[in-house]
């Protein structure tokens, strides 16, 4: 059996906050060396993705906030995951309703507004 330990949540976190403040931390360096960005106000991905290629300081900078965004879904795989290997069936339904609903609202906006 799997056990649930707290402690690995919290690796999850720690893990990826240090990597989305690294990311930043690149981009802030890049904006303070005078690099110039070329992003507009409507960013579309196949520009955001152009524009991370480049290394455009503010793609990186925003590369850092997505990597900061990814840390409740990582956590909620965790969750989902464990709970189904400890065959907490109730749980792990309940955590992967609450996955399923973050995502389905990400991808609306996206596509709808």
């Amino acid at each position: 059996m799997l056990e649930l330990k707290e402690y690995d949540v919290y690796k999850i976190i720690i893990g990826f906050l240090s990597i989305s403040i690294s990311i930043s931390a690149l981009g802030l360096v890049l904006v303070l060396l005078g690099i110039p960005t070329h992003l507009t106000e409507t960013i579309t991905i196949e520009a955001y993705m152009s524009a991370l290629a480049s290394l455009d300081p503010l793609a990186i900078i925003y590369l850092g906030i997505l990597s900061l965004l990814c840390i409740p879904l990582l956590v909620l795989g965790y969750l989902v995951i464990a709970y189904m290997v400890n065959n907490e069936k109730k749980m792990s339904l309940l955590t992967l309703l609450a996955l399923v609903m973050i995502i389905t609202i990400a991808f609306l906006r996206y596509y709808l507004l």
